[in-house]
């Protein structure tokens, strides 16, 4: 059933060949929607693949979160982790993952930030690989070169240490 969305969706076709070549590598993917359709759309097409996936979105109660946490980072015959942006972004340590994968771009790049974060946790020990979907001449195009510039401001901010006028007393100088 995969076939339709494969052959119109440009994102749709990277994922299926990207999938499959890197869990033949051993990798463990997450991949992080804003969209929860979309990660409908990646369920049909692992299915067809017969790739074991789980999948956590914002209808995902507390205690179900959990066990779908756990047994991403203990089994290892689960290949691939559907997260929504919202739901998944915040509080989860999915160290078992060595690739993540965000399929679209939020307006706030902090949020692709946390999700990136959700594989960079203390004890992980693997390379992390991570893959930003956009779409050349596109709206996404624009949002990832603006997301790109608002961290290089801000590493440039707390990389020149403390501003010179940081320590005089407010009014006086």
């Amino acid at each position: 059933m995969s076939a339709p969305y494969v052959l119109l969706s440009g994102k749709a076709g990277f994922m299926r060949r990207t999938v499959k070549t890197l869990i033949k590598r051993g990798e463990k993917l997450l991949v992080f929607s804003q969209f929860t359709s979309v990660l409908s759309i990646y369920e049909d097409i692992l299915s067809s693949m017969r790739v074991k996936h789980l999948r956590l979105d914002g209808s995902t109660n507390g205690a179900d979160r959990q066990v779908l946490i756990d047994r991403f980072t203990v089994d290892d015959t689960v290949k691939v982790f559907l997260l929504s942006t919202k739901a998944g972004g915040v509080g989860l340590n999915l160290t078992a993952a060595s690739c993540l994968i965000i399929n679209d771009l939020d307006w706030n790049p902090h949020n692709d930030a946390q999700a990136e974060d959700r594989c960079h946790r203390i004890g992980q020990t693997k390379q992390v690989h991570v893959f930003r979907l956009s779409m050349a001449s596109t709206i996404e195009q624009r949002m990832d070169e603006v997301a790109q510039d608002k961290q290089r401001l801000k590493r440039a901010l707390l990389s020149d240490g403390p501003h010179p006028d940081s320590g005089k007393a407010a009014g006086g100088g």
